[in-house]
């Protein structure tokens, strides 16, 4: 294993960014065990900085905490080809999670958008099924007038 500093395995251009791949394995469940300084056993993470996109290292879980500097690399380093891969990947996942991100946020406006024109609809539909009710009444009480009429009009001849 080779010595290498945080700095380059943290890339910088993916702080706060999810893994683009989950870990395949938890970062204490690797063997054979190295142990940091301070005596516990290192967590073996996976980069995914420009340089080392894929490459793994060891650090002590407990670096922030308590102070511990201890860092290693796990894999020697790739090939010119296996990093642009490992870069390419990364990138095409990261992109397609925006992509993803873009759709859903989409998919939630059409919805709105979609329920806000079937509540008008329904308003429209129930406004002018309340002036058909207004209308059949207004027909209906005709009809009963002019019944009234013809039965007057048969008594009278």
């Amino acid at each position: 294993m080779s010595r290498g500093s945080a700095c380059s395995s943290s890339g910088g251009g993916n702080v706060g960014r999810l893994t683009p791949v989950p870990d395949r394995e938890r970062p204490l469940e690797y063997e054979p065990t190295v142990f940091c300084k301070c005596k516990k056993k290192a967590t073996r993470w996976i980069s995914w900085s420009e340089v080392n996109s894929g490459r793994r290292y060891l650090a002590c879980m407990n670096r922030q905490d308590e102070g511990c500097s201890f860092w290693d690399w796990y894999d020697g380093e790739s090939t010119p080809f296996l990093k642009q891969l490992f870069n390419d990947l990364r990138d095409t996942v990261y992109s397609s999670r925006e992509g993803i991100k873009e759709l859903r946020s989409a998919l939630i406006d059409a919805k709105v958008q979609m329920e806000s024109s079937v509540a008008r609809h329904k308003e429209k539909m129930e406004a002018m099924r309340k002036q058909k009710d207004v209308g059949n009444a207004n027909l209906v009480a005709k009809i009963n007038i002019l019944k009234k009429e013809r039965c007057v009009l048969e008594q009278v001849q």
